[in-house]
């Protein structure tokens, strides 16, 4: 069984990027190994491995322009 990270090593894991990964212990739910991922979605707001926000910031300008050019005619 593996154990409960306390929050200073989640903040160290977190927050140094010289860790090496394969120290780490993989995180499992339910006997299922999670897969780790440098980019998601949550709640619709993209989440980046390194907090990079420019590439959340272009998707939602180029979401809004689609939105406005989609229906500016019938505005």
């Amino acid at each position: 069984p593996g154990r409960i990270s306390t929050p200073a090593e989640v903040h160290e894991r977190r927050g140094s990027k010289d860790v090496d990964p394969s120290s780490l212990t993989p995180l499992a739910v339910d006997g299922d190994d999670l897969e780790e991922v440098s980019e998601f979605v949550y709640l619709g707001s993209l989440v980046t491995a390194d907090n990079d926000t420019s590439k959340e910031i272009r998707t939602r300008i180029f979401g809004g322009n689609r939105t406005y050019f989609g229906i500016r005619k019938t505005i």
